[in-house]
């Protein structure tokens, strides 16, 4: 049995899907590998619709705010947000070490636009950083009080809190210039990179290269992903787990 778990886990960690394939195999793996269930159910990405957090306060917008999730909680569709404004949408926490990447795909966006940002918050939802499609930059979630700073040991920037990277330019085309989503964005596929141990954040988008857009999380830090929605949307995990 413990040999069985071991091959299990070792599957698990390499491929999760052949993992719990492997486990349907016969009522035996059944069995001896019941324990990884639970191991595979918290790599599960899915949007927490509980979490969501309004543009404001007023009842009407908030209904306007609300999601539909689909597909087991791997997508969601945001009606009708508000002009320029909408609410913060919060996946399942991520793991705290090692590198993590997860992948979000732009189902439908209002004039084709992007006006959505695709990134991680602090696992307590109270703060965020995402690339903005729109621009192709880097922008920070915004309190309900406006922009304050956060809290020591977190990185500052952007959005006028810090000069290295007040709302940096991520996205930039073959020659340096800046480049966004805006008029392409549905269909587009965001990944979203975490080092935990080194404390950095990166972005690839529809599968290019790595880009580095900011550094100095604590090593560590509790984070899941996070999206802003102004306008209609609908977007999904392009994958079931991490």
């Amino acid at each position: 049995e413990e040999l069985l778990q071991h091959i299990g886990r070792n599957l698990l960690a390499i491929d999760l899907l052949s993992a719990l394939r492997c486990r349907q195999a016969c009522k035996l793996l059944r069995d001896h590998l019941a324990a990884l269930v639970p191991e595979a159910d918290a790599r599960r990405l899915q949007w927490v619709a509980e979490m969501t957090v309004p543009s404001t306060s007023r009842p009407e917008q908030r209904d306007a705010d609300a999601i539909a999730l689909s597909d087991f909680g791997r997508s969601f569709k945001l009606a009708a947000a508000a002009r320029g404004t909408g609410p913060s949408i919060f996946g399942t926490p991520l793991p705290t070490t090692g590198k993590t990447a997860f992948s979000v795909r732009v189902d439908h966006s209002k004039g084709n636009e992007g006006c959505v940002k695709v990134g991680v918050a602090r696992a307590d939802g109270s703060l965020g950083w995402g690339l903005f499609l729109y621009t192709g930059r880097l922008l920070r979630r915004w309190e309900p009080a406006g922009t304050v700073p956060p809290p020591d040991g977190w990185p500052e920037a952007p959005d006028g809190l810090g000069p290295e990277d007040n709302q940096k330019q991520v996205m930039k085309d073959a020659a340096g210039r800046p480049a966004n989503l805006n008029g392409k964005a549905k269909g587009a596929v965001i990944t979203v990179c975490i080092d935990h141990d080194a404390g950095t954040l990166g972005f690839r988008v529809n599968g290019g290269p790595l880009l580095e857009a900011l550094k100095g999380f604590p090593v560590g830090a509790a984070l899941r992903p996070w999206v802003y929605c102004a306008f209609e949307h609908a977007l999904s995990f392009a994958q079931a787990h991490l």
